[in-house]
């Protein structure tokens, strides 16, 4: 492998159908992969309609692709099958010469990238991702096709701590001791804001923080009603639940907020500008999120680099497994587990701020760093070249 490798990035995380962007957290390190190597990009939509087909250039190095494909994995093998023969089948796309592949799901992107790769023999990149878990979970009849990808595997990464627990159950823990605990490597999201103050008690001791955008399937997976059920019965009138957010459920969250008769201690604020964002983590006693899953949890490491303290969930994808004394580990299915973690980051939020501070000086937030993401990135591709 040369000194600048050709990585040929595949992912459906980039846009939709409709050419709508998604997370920038794949967009990011793509580009991150452009100040040490070449970066090249098959950019995939499952689209519901055979005429929608069609593979566009967007330049030398980025090629789309609309394939069909049905919701929920429906027919998921035969999708991807029908992606993969629509690259190979493109010249252009084999004339990018990579080095290797960085499929960016096991379950969807790494079918492709494996048949590509051992069409080229060049070696495989994944990354694994809360979709992973979820297929690996639903579809047990592929477990047999998902473990012959990874043995192929030169490097898999992963988001979060919690990964490497749940690929275990769901592939079998012995295949997963033999074959892949020596190819995980954490690559967290790159965390964009800074460390925007010094240690201090929070502005305003009243306001508590959540964040979620307000559509059905992002309110439910980060528990917002179990949430405002436990908030109902915390005991003390004076604290307010700041919800940032927008969508097309808020009518949804309105009526709960009603229901729970939480009307003079709930503000929905709606969307917010990022750049003011930081001022209410600044500005609240805790960042309150207990979701049933995060594929990574950004808004929780953005907190911490603003020193409030966090509600997480345990035993489960997201920020479970970071760190130690920077918040509350809830159940998330459990109101009450909820209710007492809220009550123990009012109580000891100052001994939390001081944790969150002391790792701040120790540089453990570094972690989520540009610079520091690079590094293991880069690293990792230079020990496929021993």
């Amino acid at each position: 492998m040369n000194n600048n490798p050709n990585i040929l990035h595949i992912t459906y995380d980039l846009r939709d159908r409709l050419k709508k962007e998604k997370t920038t957290a794949v967009k990011n390190l793509i580009d991150l992969s452009n100040e040490f190597g070449k970066a090249k990009v098959i950019d995939l939509v499952r689209v519901p309609f055979f005429n929608e087909e069609k593979v566009e250039h967007v330049s030398e190095n980025h090629i789309t692709i609309d394939s069909f494909g049905l919701p929920f994995g429906i027919f998921l093998v035969g999708s991807l099958k029908r992606a993969c023969k629509s690259i190979l089948k493109n010249s252009d796309i084999i004339n990018l010469k990579p080095d290797l592949i960085h499929a960016h799901k096991l379950t969807y992107e790494g079918y492709i990238g494996y048949k590509i790769c051992k069409k080229l023999k060049i070696p495989l990149i994944l990354t694994i991702r809360q979709t992973d878990t979820m297929v690996l979970n639903r579809k047990p009849n592929l477990l047999k096709m998902y473990k012959e990808i990874l043995s192929y595997s030169s490097i898999v990464f992963y988001l979060n701590p919690y990964t490497k627990v749940l690929i275990g159950k769901r592939i079998g823990q012995d295949f997963y001791n033999s074959e892949i605990n020596d190819k995980m490597v954490l690559l967290p999201n790159i965390v964009e804001r800074k460390f925007s103050c010094d240690f201090q008690e929070p502005i305003n001791r009243r306001n508590l923080l959540t964040i979620m955008r307000m559509d059905k399937k992002s309110v439910k997976r980060k528990n917002l009603k179990r949430l405002l059920k436990a908030f109902s019965l915390i005991n003390n009138d004076e604290l307010i639940l700041n919800i940032i957010g927008s969508g097309d459920y808020s009518h949804k969250v309105k009526y709960w907020v009603k229901k729970f008769k939480l009307e003079n201690r709930v503000n929905l604020i709606g969307r917010i500008p990022n750049q003011e964002i930081d001022a209410y983590y600044i500005d609240c006693l805790a960042f309150l999120l207990p979701s049933l899953s995060e594929s990574f949890g950004l808004v929780y490491a953005e907190s911490l680099l603003n020193g409030a303290p966090i509600l997480y969930s345990k035993d489960c994808l997201g920020f479970d497994g970071f760190f130690d004394n920077v918040g509350e580990a809830v159940r998330p299915t459990s109101v009450e587990s909820i209710k007492n973690g809220i009550n123990n980051l009012i109580s000891n939020n100052l001994f939390y701020r001081q944790n969150i501070y002391t790792l701040k000086m120790q540089k453990a937030f570094d972690i989520f760093t540009k610079d520091y993401i690079k590094e293991i990135y880069s690293s990792s591709l230079r020990k496929l070249k021993k």
